[in-house]
């Protein structure tokens, strides 16, 4: 396995990807209930799957009625600035 095959499979780097498809996905109005689990389950008590899901819901509305869809995170973290 090479190095950039190595580097982009490790288990942090997975959890970084899946946060990105749920910020992206919500915002694209995409279903994210499995990459929502990977990182419910990863920071345990640091989500609360019901919060983060509602506030998920917030965003998809917002990208829904009044912008374009985002195509990077940096979309999404520039609309809500």
């Amino acid at each position: 396995m090479s190095e950039i095959d190595q580097r982009f499979a490790q288990d942090c780097f997975k959890v970084v990807a899946s946060i990105e498809n749920v910020l992206l996905g919500a915002a694209n109005e995409i279903a994210v209930s499995e990459e929502l689990h990977e990182v419910v389950q990863f920071y345990r008590d640091d989500f609360n799957h019901n919060s983060l899901a509602a506030q998920l819901q917030i965003l998809r509305n917002l990208f829904s009625t009044s912008t374009p869809a985002p195509a990077t995170v940096t979309d999404v973290a520039a609309t809500l600035n």
